[in-house]
This record gives structure tokens, sequence and C-alpha cells, in this order.
């Protein structure tokens, strides 16, 4: 049933996946809630073994060195070796620091001035998205 199901699970429909989950859980007499933790679980280590397959092809270990999963499972994942790979990470030294133009008069929308973030701390509220900042008056709760 998991060899059926396990392209569904994976897709983003809600209805799709939740009619995966009981399916697989009926043909194994678990609850969804048990199923979603094993896979969770197989997952994880599948993860793990993966990882250490690729460290020590990049580490320049020699043809004796190099290090095969005997996991019970890893072969019969391997179907999701390209599901799982890791997202690309910005190179901060790229990033150019900008300066940052505070409207620190709300009122009158052209009196704008150059000061650094931390001197309009109780003026401005913050909210960091990856390497842009945006600015966005303080939120307040009744």
């Amino acid at each position: 049933m998991f060899v059926e199901s396990k392209i569904i699970i994976l897709q983003t429909s809600k209805e799709k996946k939740n009619d995966a989950w009981q399916g697989i859980a009926t043909e194994i007499n678990c609850n969804t809630i048990e199923v979603k933790k094993k896979i969770s679980s197989l997952l994880a280590s599948f993860r793990r073994e993966r990882q250490k397959e690729s460290t020590t092809k990049t580490s320049g270990s020699g043809a004796g060195e190099q290090y095969y999963s005997t996991w019970f499972a890893f072969k019969s994942l391997d179907f999701l070796r390209d599901k799982f790979t890791p997202k690309s990470t910005l190179n901060t030294e790229e990033i150019q620091e900008r300066d940052v133009t505070v409207n620190i008069n709300a009122d009158n929308e052209n009196a704008k001035i150059s000061k650094p973030l931390s001197s309009h701390k109780s003026q401005i509220h913050a909210v960091t998205s990856l390497s842009f900042l945006y600015f966005a008056p303080p939120i307040r709760f009744m």
C-alpha cells in the first residue's frame, strides 16, 4: 500500500494526502498519527544515511573509505533521493549593506531621514525576509 501511496503523500492536495494516510494506516492496522510518525522517522533516517554517503564522496576519501549505507530501508526509499535535496544558500559576503531610509514622521511623508535602525526602534517594526528589510508601523493591539 505504501508503494502505491508514496507519491500521493508527497503532493499538496489535503484530501488526497489524508486518503493515502488513512489507506496506509488501514493496511498496517495503525491509526494515521502512528503512521505519520513512522514515516517521518523513516524519512529522517533516510536523509541521515544519504548525507553520510554524500559527505564521504565530497571529503576526498579513498575508494576504501567510501560510506555505503547498510540501513534496511535505504534502497527502498532511493526514489526520494531527488525529493530531499538541500536548498541553495545565500553568500552573505556578496550582499552589500544598504542605507535604510526611515520615515520618522507618519503624518508628513516628505520628512525622511537616513539613520541607523537602532535609533528608531520604538517608531518602526522591522520584518526581515532573506536579505531585504521591510518597514511598517508598529502593530498595536487593543
